[in-house]
């Protein structure tokens, strides 16, 4: 499947749609993850669907801390990615604190 070719049958060209759209086959949501655009970014961190491959892509990707946060909004974001989130230095103190709040919200210790 070309996600190109989805994207522009079912949303009208839009990545932005296509992030949003529950529809999505994986393919149009990992091509749409290799685009540098912060507000995909924010969309894709959103979806339950995600796979992990591209949490762990965004994760790390150096991008705004409201994609962190909605990583470790999201309950598909894997025990080990908010770990990292939680004690990465570089990350701000908001991200700390949303990563700590995932993890005991789940039942985990720090």
């Amino acid at each position: 499947m070309n996600p190109r070719f989805w994207i522009a049958t079912y949303c009208r060209g839009s990545f932005r749609a296509a992030a949003r759209d529950p529809r999505a086959p994986i393919e149009v949501l990992r091509f749409i993850a290799d685009e540098d655009d912060e507000f995909l970014d924010e969309q894709l961190a959103l979806r339950h669907d995600l796979p992990l491959d591209v949490i762990r892509q965004l994760a790390t990707r150096p991008t705004s801390w409201v994609v962190r946060a909605r990583l470790c909004d999201n309950p598909a974001t894997p025990e080990d990615v908010l770990r990292m989130l939680l004690t990465t230095s570089k990350y701000g103190s908001t991200t700390r604190r949303k990563a700590k709040c995932a993890l005991l919200a789940r039942g985990l210790r720090l």
